[in-house]
């Protein structure tokens, strides 16, 4: 399919690369989550709580979410829920560092969410199962 863009004919991919949402309360972890997932091709949205996280939701409708557990506002127990409520089949991974991680991502696991990782994430894990489960269009 060709696009005139500034009087230029250019080539524009049909299909779009996938987006993944990113809920985490640390700007940090979202930054170093954000370049890993973009440079492999994905579109990334990002939010600080889990109530904006719910909105970008509704909104975009990504391939698939990461959310962090424990946050204010809206942790991610409630999120992983309310996101569930709105789609069953939204494929969500949770991850947390904090005490008792294991325990909150096995209710997170309970509640339908698909993995479950400790922070520190370890990048390369989670974009090998990211990628198995969202393929970028390149």
């Amino acid at each position: 399919m060709a696009a005139t863009i500034g009087g230029h004919s250019e080539k524009v991919p049909l299909v779009s690369s996938p987006s993944i949402l990113l809920i985490d309360d640390s700007a940090d972890v979202r930054a170093v989550l954000r370049v890993a997932l973009e440079s492999e091709g994905y579109r990334v949205l990002e939010a600080a709580d889990g109530r904006e996280g719910v909105r970008l939701y509704r909104e975009h409708r990504p391939a698939l979410i990461l959310v962090d557990i424990v946050m204010p506002e809206k942790d991610g127990i409630e999120t992983v829920k309310e996101m569930l409520a709105i789609d069953p089949a939204a494929v969500i991974f949770t991850m947390t560092g904090k005490d008792g991680a294991e325990d909150h991502n096995e209710v997170a696991r309970m509640l339908g969410a698909r993995r479950a990782f400790r922070k520190p994430v370890k990048i390369r894990e989670i974009l090998e199962v990211i990628r198995k489960v969202v393929e970028p269009s390149r």
